[in-house]
């Protein structure tokens, strides 16, 4: 299948650190993050990061999943858009 994805280049999408593409200041709770959430509009932020699983859970708006996903719905890609975009942030 000439469309698929290879394995490898979704592991390298997903290894690329969540906390280094947010589009806001960052700040930490204990070992994780909280940012406003770009998704919708709040004065306090309820983005969570979490740093062990680099993955993220929204509790204003409910969306979360891994740094595939927050690209996806920042940028509205598809996963094929967004792990070639993590791929080149990565620099690989």
């Amino acid at each position: 299948m000439k469309n698929r994805i290879p394995v490898r280049k979704i592991k390298e999408a997903l290894s690329v650190p969540l906390i280094e593409i947010v589009p806001s200041q960052p700040q930490r709770r204990g070992i994780d993050f909280v940012i406003l959430c770009p998704f919708h509009q709040e004065k306090a932020p309820s983005l969570h990061i979490y740093s062990r699983t680099n993955s993220f859970f929204c509790f204003g708006c409910r969306k979360g999943g891994d740094v595939i996903n927050f690209v996806k719905f920042l940028y509205n890609f598809s996963f094929k858009e967004a792990v070639g975009w993590l791929i080149e942030k990565k620099g690989g």
